[in-house]
């Protein structure tokens, strides 16, 4: 039995992966099991940043390297047991996704958020409004600030929120946290 940091399904496949390989190489189960419990995750992977107010009932707000369809899907599953809601903060930051590579897939993969903003920034080469039009839990925001200061008023005792790129560049995720304090003090 080991207590991973980090909760979802992709995580737990990539742990049974290590001690697999661990195992392979002559490592005990048990000694896998203590080191995956003692595994301190890198910095924004399903980042836990807080919660507003603290304690167990507060929003709790994550920050998150997803960035392509299958990893926002993930993350959003990862998620979804544990909380009332989740809600997402999406800025499609990459230079695939800027491009429209994944924009096939992207509005199925938002679908594991109970409501979804976009910040799009300036640099998509794809039409956001059109592209979310058919999709009522996804709001296209102007940018990132925008962004932040609508999932946070919408946030409520018992959800997460979680910020999704592979780019910290907007100051997204500290500007969630600042309007989440704000606006849910201790």
């Amino acid at each position: 039995y080991c207590n991973l940091a980090l909760p979802g399904a992709h995580n737990l496949s990539n742990a049974l992966a290590a001690v697999a390989a661990a195992h392979a190489a002559g490592v005990s189960i048990e000694r896998s099991c203590s080191a995956l419990e003692s595994f301190l995750p890198p910095a924004r992977r399903l980042q836990l940043l807080g919660r507003y107010p603290a304690g167990a009932s507060g929003v709790a707000l994550y920050d998150d390297f997803a960035h392509h369809p299958t990893e926002i899907r993930a993350t959003l599953k990862a998620l979804s047991g544990d909380y009332r809601r989740v809600l997402a903060v999406l800025e499609p930051a990459s230079n695939s996704m800027r491009a429209g590579a994944h924009l096939a897939n992207l509005p199925g993969a938002l679908e594991g958020a109970a409501h979804a903003w976009l910040a799009p920034g300036a640099s998509l080469e794809w039409d956001p409004a059109a592209a979310f039009a058919c999709h009522d839990h996804v709001t296209v925001c102007a940018d990132a600030a925008e962004a932040a200061r609508a999932a946070a008023t919408a946030a409520e005792a018992g959800d997460a929120v979680v910020f999704m790129s592979n780019s910290g560049a907007s100051g997204a995720a500290g500007l969630l946290a600042a309007e989440l304090g704000r606006r849910l003090p201790a």
